[in-house]
C-alpha cells in the first residue's frame, strides 16, 4: 500500500470526505486529494497535524507497524483544528498598529490648544 492510499484510509478512518479532511488539516480539499491521486506529497505541517491526532508516521510513510500510534485507539483527542480561537478583548485588537500610527510632530508645527497654527 502506497502513502496515498494510506492517507486515504486515514480519511475513511475518521468517516470524513476530502474536503473535511483538507480543512481538518488546514489545507484545501483539492489539496487532500492531490495527496491521495499522488499528485502532492503531504508537508510536514499535515504529517504533524496527523501525528498529533494520534497516527503513527512511520505506518504512514513506510506501512510499517500500525496505523495509530500505542495507547491512542479509542482516545478522542482535540486536534488542532478543532481548538477554540483565541479571543482578545477589544481593547487590544490592533493596539500594536496605533502606537506607531502617527508620530509626534516637531515643536515648531506642533498645533496648540486652540487647533490653530503657533504665530511666530
Amino acid at each position: 500500500m502506497s502513502v496515498p492510499a494510506r492517507l486515504a484510509q486515514i480519511r475513511k478512518f475518521l468517516g470524513l470526505s476530502q474536503k473535511e479532511m483538507g480543512k481538518r488539516v488546514r489545507v484545501s480539499g483539492t489539496t487532500w486529494q492531490n495527496y491521495e491521486l499522488e499528485n502532492a506529497a503531504p508537508n510536514a505541517h499535515v504529517l504533524a497535524h496527523l501525528s498529533g491526532e494520534g497516527f503513527d508516521m512511520n505506518w504512514v510513510l513506510t506501512g510499517q507497524g500500525e496505523m495509530r500510534k500505542a495507547g491512542a485507539a479509542g482516545k478522542q483527542e482535540t486536534g488542532f483544528a478543532e481548538l477554540a480561537p483565541l479571543e482578545l478583548p477589544r481593547n487590544q485588537v490592533g493596539r500594536h498598529r496605533r502606537a506607531h500610527a502617527r508620530p509626534a510632530l516637531p515643536a515648531p508645527y506642533a498645533r496648540h490648544g486652540s487647533g490653530q497654527a503657533h504665530d511666530r
